[in-house]
C-alpha cells in the first residue's frame, strides 16, 4: 500500500504538472499566433470592406449618369435643339432642369449636374447650394466648358463609356476654391439618333461625402487612415497640412516617399493588397480601382496602427494563463494527498477481507464502512455477484424480449419521422433507411442493397465534392450544411452524425436531410420585405417617426434628421416631447384600436436650433401584441409651402389688379381712338359733299384713301376688342357634338361659300367633345373663312387618290375638308384646303395678331387666327399648320382638344 501511496504523491503530480506545462505552452503558442493573425486579418478585412463599399458607391454614380444620359427629357431636348423648335426647347429644357433638380436633391452628393453640347457650351446646369437645395443656373450664367479636361476626354469616348476624373480640388477661374472642395467628375458622351454624339452629361460629385465618410467610418482611436493617389500624394490624411500636395492641387510636395523608405513606398503604391511593418508601426494597404475601364487608375487606402495594438492581447493572455497554471499546480498537489488517503485505506481493508474469502470462508461477507464510495460499491457488487449469476439466465430472457420490443418500437418511430434518414457503414454504403427515404427517391429496400450514398442521393459514380459524410468520417464530429438539389431545385438542410464503436473508432454515419425549400422562400420574402421597408424609410422625402404610446421614439429616418436637425443616434429612445408636445397627440395615442387618422394634423415643432416650424402630420398605428400598439407619424415641414402660398396669393392679387388695369386701359384707348376717327370721317364726308364738284380726280382719290384707312382703323379697334374678349369671357364647358357645331357654322356661311364657288366636305361621325359651343363655333368659322380667302382662282384643285373628293370638287375653285382623328389622349381636328399653301418660315407668324402674308392680297386684318389660337389654348389644346399638303399646295390647320374633362368651367 505504501508504494501506491508514494506513487500517487510523487508520480501523479509530476506527470500532471508536466502535461499541464506542455499543454499550456503549446496552447499559448498556438493562441498567440492566431491572435496576431486574426488581429491583422481584422484590419485587412476592414480596409477591403471599405474599398469595396467605395467602389460600389462609384459604380452606383456611374449608373446614375448612364440613367440620366438616356432620359426622355434630355433626348427630347436634343431633338428640340436640332429641330430649332423654340416652344419644344422651352418645354423639354424645363423638364430636364426639373429632373436634374429632383435627382440632385434626392442624392445630395452631386455638386453639379450639367448637359454640355458638342461645342462645350452648357445647355442645362443644376447647382447644389450650401443649404441642401438645388439651384437651376440661368441662361446668362451658363459657361463654355470646351477647355475643361473632363469634357475633352469624354467627347472622344465611344457610346456607353463613362470618363471618371481624378480626385482633385475644385477650381473656378483657374483658382482653387476656398474652403477646399474635393471633387470627382463623371462625364458621359450622349449619343442619340443614328448613334451620333450630341453632347456630354457631367456629374460633379462631392468626394468628401462618399470618400471621406466611407473610408473613415467606424474607425477606432488606435487606427489612422490616409488615402493616396497612385503617385503617392496624400488625398486624405489625419494631418490636414499633408493633403493635396500634388502639382495639380496645392503643390506642397507632401508625398509618401518623403516619410517612408523607397522600397516600402514602392510596395504600398504597387496596386497590390498587403501589410508592412515600419518602425513598430503596421501599415495595411489596399488599392481602390475607381475606374472600371482599366486597372492602371487607382487610389491606395492605408490604415496604420501601433505594433502594441496587435501584441497587447497576447501579453494579457500569457499573464492569465500563467496565473491559472500556478493555481492548477497547487490544486494538483493538494488533490494528490487527499486522493492517496481515500484510495489506499479502503483498498487495504478490501485486500484483507478478500484474503479471508480466498482461505475458504465463502460465506464471509465483505463489508467496508470507511473509504471511497466507489470501493463500497465494489464490495457490495462482489458480494452480490454469485446471487446475480443464478438469476442472470431468467433476466437475460426477459431482457431479450424487451430489446426486441424496443427495436420494433424504434423502427416504427424511425419510419414516422418526416425527415429523410439513412444509416451508412464506414464505406458509406446504405445499411438502413426510413420510410421517407424510400418515398423520396422512389426505391425499394432491395434496390439500395450494397449502394453507396452518392449513387442514390446525387446519381453519380464518385463521391460528391462537398460530401458531409466524408467530413464527418475525418473529423468524427457532426456536420450540417445546406444543399440545393440541381435536379428539382429543392433546398435541404443535411446533418450527419458519426457512429463510433466501443474503442472510439469510426464505424458508420447517420445521414439526416430536411426539406427547407418553403422555409427558405419565407425567409427570403421576409428579408426582401425588410430591405424594401428600410429603403422606403430612408428614401422617403417626409419625416417618418415611430413611437410607443408614451411617445418614446424607436424609428427616426434621414428626412427626420434633415427637417428637425437631430441625428438618428440622438433621438432613438428619446421622447417625442423633444420636438412635438406628446400631449397634443395624447387623445389619438390613447385610442388603442386606431388604424389611421383621416385628416392631417397641423402642429408646431421645435428644431434642434430652437426655431419653431409648422408641420403637417398623419398618424397610424399597429398592434404588436395584445393591447400594445406602436404609432407611426409621417411629418412634413410646411414652412416653405405656407410662405409660398402667401406670396402666391399676393402675386395673384397683384396680377388680377394689373389685368383689370390693362382691360380698362384697352377699353379707354379704343374709345379715345374711335372718337377722333368719327370726327375725321365726318369732316372728310363734309369736305367731299361740299367740294366734290371742285375736286379733281387726284383729290377725290385722296379723300377715298382717307375713308378707307379710317374704316380699316375702326376694324382693327373692333378686332382688338374681340381678342381681348376671347381671353376674358367665362367659358361654358360641357359635352357638345362637334358634328352639329361644324354643320351649324357651314349652314350660316352658305351664301359666302356659294359666292366663293368652294366645296365643303365634312367627315361623318365627328366626336362629342368637352368644350364651349360658342367659342368652338368661332374656331371653325375663322378657319373656314381663312381657307376661302386663300383658295386660288386660276385652277381647279382635285386630289387624285380620293374619287369622292374629285367628284365633289368638279367645277369648283377648290374644296375645304373638315375632319377628326382620335388617339388615346386627344381629339385631333383639321381644316384642310386646296389653297396656295403657307411657307414654313411664315407658319408661326400667321397666328400673331395683325400678321398677314405680305405676298397675298386678301380681305381681313389678320386677327382671326390669333383669336383661334387663344380659344384653343384655353381649351388646353395645341394649334399648328401642316403645309403644303400635296404637290406643293394646300394647307391643313390642325388643333387638339383633350379627351379628359376639365376640372372647372373657368
Amino acid at each position: 500500500m505504501s508504494k501506491i501511496r508514494n506513487n500517487i504523491l510523487i508520480i501523479y503530480p509530476i506527470v500532471m504538472v508536466t502535461i499541464l506545462i506542455i499543454v499550456s505552452a503549446l496552447f499559448c503558442t498556438y493562441t498567440a499566433l492566431n491572435i496576431r493573425k486574426n488581429k491583422i486579418k481584422e484590419f485587412q478585412h476592414a480596409s477591403e470592406t471599405k474599398s469595396t463599399r467605395l467602389v460600389e458607391t462609384l459604380h452606383s454614380i456611374e449608373n446614375d449618369v448612364t440613367f440620366l444620359g438616356k432620359s426622355v427629357f434630355l433626348l427630347n431636348l436634343i431633338d428640340a435643339i436640332e429641330g430649332d423648335d423654340a416652344e419644344a426647347f422651352s418645354h423639354w429644357k424645363y423638364g430636364t432642369e426639373l429632373q436634374f433638380k429632383i435627382f440632385a436633391e434626392s442624392r445630395s452628393i452631386y455638386d453639379q449636374i450639367s448637359f454640355i453640347d458638342t461645342t462645350g457650351q452648357e445647355i442645362v446646369r443644376a447647382d447644389l447650394l450650401f443649404n441642401g437645395h438645388v439651384d437651376i443656373v440661368s441662361q446668362e450664367e451658363l459657361q463654355n466648358k470646351s477647355q475643361r479636361y473632363y469634357f475633352k476626354e469624354a467627347i472622344k469616348l465611344d457610346e456607353g463609356n463613362v470618363h471618371i476624373s481624378e480626385l482633385d480640388l475644385d477650381m473656378e477661374e483657374s483658382e482653387i476654391q476656398a474652403p477646399h472642395k474635393p471633387m470627382l467628375r463623371f462625364a458621359l458622351p450622349v449619343f442619340h439618333k443614328e448613334h451620333k454624339i450630341k453632347g456630354v452629361l457631367v456629374l460633379n460629385v462631392l468626394a468628401d461625402k462618399i470618400v471621406k465618410n466611407i473610408l473613415t467610418d467606424k474607425h477606432s482611436d488606435e487606427v489612422d487612415s490616409f488615402l493616396l493617389d497612385r503617385n503617392g500624394f496624400y488625398l486624405l490624411h489625419p494631418e490636414i497640412s499633408k493633403q493635396w500636395g500634388g502639382s495639380s492641387d496645392l503643390g506642397t510636395g507632401e508625398n509618401l516617399s518623403n516619410t517612408f523608405p523607397v522600397e516600402t513606398a514602392s510596395t504600398i503604391l504597387s496596386g497590390q493588397t498587403g501589410i508592412e511593418l515600419v518602425k513598430k508601426q503596421y501599415y495595411v494597404f489596399t488599392p481602390i480601382h475607381f475606374d472600371p475601364s482599366g486597372d492602371e487608375r487607382y487610389w491606395v487606402l492605408v490604415n496604420s496602427f501601433d505594433k502594441l495594438t496587435v501584441y497587447y492581447p497576447i501579453y494579457t493572455f500569457f499573464a492569465v494563463v500563467g496565473a491559472l497554471n500556478l493555481i492548477l499546480i497547487a490544486g494538483i498537489i493538494a488533490l494528490s494527498y487527499i486522493f492517496s488517503n481515500r484510495v489506499v485505506n479502503p483498498l487495504r481493508a478490501l485486500v484483507n477481507a478478500t484474503r479471508q474469502i480466498t482461505d475458504g470462508d465463502l460465506e464471509h461477507a465483505i463489508t467496508i464502512n470507511k473509504g471511497n464510495s466507489y470501493i463500497k460499491v465494489l464490495t457490495e457488487s462482489f458480494g452480490l455477484m454469485v446471487k446475480k449469476l443464478k438469476e442472470s439466465k431468467k433476466d437475460n430472457e426477459q431482457l431479450f424480449m424487451k430489446v426486441k420490443e424496443s427495436r420494433d418500437e424504434w423502427q416504427k418511430t424511425f419510419d414516422v419521422i418526416t425527415d429523410i434518414i439513412a444509416i451508412h457503414d464506414k464505406d458509406f454504403r446504405i445499411v438502413r433507411a426510413n420510410k421517407a427515404f424510400f418515398e423520396k427517391f422512389n426505391v425499394s429496400k432491395e434496390e439500395i442493397h450494397d449502394k453507396k450514398c452518392h449513387e442514390i442521393f446525387h446519381g453519380i459514380d464518385g463521391p460528391w465534392f462537398r460530401c458531409p459524410l466524408a467530413k464527418t468520417s475525418e473529423s468524427l464530429q457532426s456536420e450540417c450544411i445546406e444543399v440545393v438539389d440541381p435536379n428539382t431545385g429543392e433546398t435541404f438542410m443535411v446533418s450527419t452524425y458519426p457512429i463510433l464503436d466501443k474503442k472510439g473508432n469510426f464505424s458508420g454515419v447517420v445521414h439526416q436531410a430536411r426539406d427547407i425549400t418553403d422555409k427558405k422562400k419565407v425567409f427570403e420574402e421576409i428579408r426582401r420585405g425588410k430591405e424594401y421597408t428600410d429603403n422606403l424609410l430612408e428614401t422617403a422625402q417626409d419625416a417618418i417617426i415611430c413611437i410607443d404610446k408614451i411617445g418614446i421614439i424607436s424609428v427616426w429616418n434621414q428626412s427626420a434628421e434633415k427637417i428637425f436637425g437631430y441625428k438618428n443616434c440622438e433621438m432613438l429612445g428619446q421622447s417625442l416631447d423633444k420636438i412635438v408636445s406628446v400631449s397634443a397627440l395624447d387623445v389619438y395615442l390613447q385610442m388603442s384600436k386606431l388604424i389611421k387618422i383621416s385628416r392631417i394634423l397641423e402642429v408646431s415643432a421645435i428644431k434642434r436650433d430652437g426655431t419653431s416650424i409648422p408641420i403637417e402630420m398623419s398618424l397610424s398605428s399597429q398592434e404588436i401584441k395584445d393591447g400594445e400598439y406602436v404609432f407611426t407619424l409621417i411629418a412634413r415641414d410646411t414652412t416653405f409651402r405656407k410662405e409660398a402660398k402667401k406670396q402666391l396669393v399676393a402675386k395673384a392679387d397683384m396680377l388680377a389688379a394689373v389685368n383689370k388695369e390693362l382691360e380698362e386701359f384697352v377699353y379707354i384707348v379704343s374709345h379715345d381712338l374711335k372718337e377722333p376717327l368719327f370726327v375725321i370721317e365726318g369732316y372728310t364726308s363734309k369736305l367731299y359733299n361740299k367740294y366734290k364738284d371742285v375736286y379733281d380726280d387726284n383729290a377725290k382719290h385722296c379723300i377715298d384713301r382717307v375713308k378707307l384707312n379710317v374704316k380699316k382703323m375702326s376694324q382693327k379697334i373692333m378686332e382688338i376688342m374681340e381678342v381681348l374678349k376671347a381671353g376674358r369671357i367665362s367659358y361654358d364647358f360641357k359635352n357638345n357634338d362637334s358634328g352639329r357645331i361644324v354643320s351649324g357654322v357651314v349652314d350660316s356661311m352658305k351664301e359666302r361659300i356659294s359666292n366663293a364657288n368652294v366645296k365643303v366636305i365634312i367627315d361623318k361621325d365627328l366626336p362629342v367633345v368637352f368644350c364651349d359651343w360658342e367659342r368652338m363655333e368661332n374656331v371653325f368659322s375663322n378657319l373656314i373663312i381663312n381657307a376661302i380667302k386663300f383658295i386660288s382662282d386660276d385652277k381647279l384643285t382635285v386630289i387624285p387618290h380620293n374619287p369622292l373628293i374629285k367628284e365633289k370638287s368638279n367645277g369648283s375653285r377648290g374644296w375645304i375638308k373638315i375632319g377628326c382623328h382620335t388617339d388615346e389622349d386627344y381629339y385631333k381636328f383639321f381644316v384642310e384646303d386646296t389653297g396656295i399653301g403657307i411657307k414654313e418660315e411664315y407658319q408661326e407668324q400667321v397666328f400673331q395678331i395683325f400678321r398677314r402674308l405680305n405676298d397675298v392680297e386678301a380681305e381681313g386684318t389678320g386677327v382671326g387666327l390669333a383669336i383661334v389660337k387663344k380659344i384653343i389654348g384655353l381649351h388646353l389644346g395645341k394649334l399648328w399648320i401642316e403645309s403644303p399638303v400635296e404637290n406643293g399646295e394646300g394647307s391643313r390647320f390642325c388643333f387638339t382638344i383633350p379627351r379628359i374633362k376639365h376640372v372647372s368651367n373657368n
